[in-house]
């Protein structure tokens, strides 16, 4: 009778768990967004065509795309000196960006 028990309560133990874990909202995620590398088409004020490497970023629940940058600053320029900074960012892909005209 003894085993009965523990058996049936190891087994509830082990059936709630998946439910648990779940019920915290950790890793609903997984996998939503997804990396690729590709080429995209620039045309300049003037006409000039120019073809990019980057990599993008998709979001596969909403579809929105980006396109993720990475540079480097020295650290001198934040306060940091003697330290190369390294940075990426990934910014939607399809917005417009207004830059004043020089003289």
């Amino acid at each position: 009778m003894k085993n009965t028990i523990i058996i049936l309560l190891f087994f509830f133990i082990f059936q709630s768990t998946p439910v648990l874990a779940q019920s915290k909202g950790t890793g609903t995620d997984v996998g939503r967004f997804q990396l690729f590398q590709g080429k995209y088409q620039f045309v300049n004020i003037k006409g000039e065509e120019h073809w990019l490497d980057a990599l993008f970023k998709i979001d596969t629940k909403t579809g929105q795309l980006f396109i993720c940058d990475e540079w480097q600053t020295d650290g001198k320029y934040e306060n940091k000196e003697g330290y190369i900074i390294q940075r990426s960012k990934c910014k939607p892909f399809e917005q417009e960006l207004v830059v004043p005209k020089q003289p």
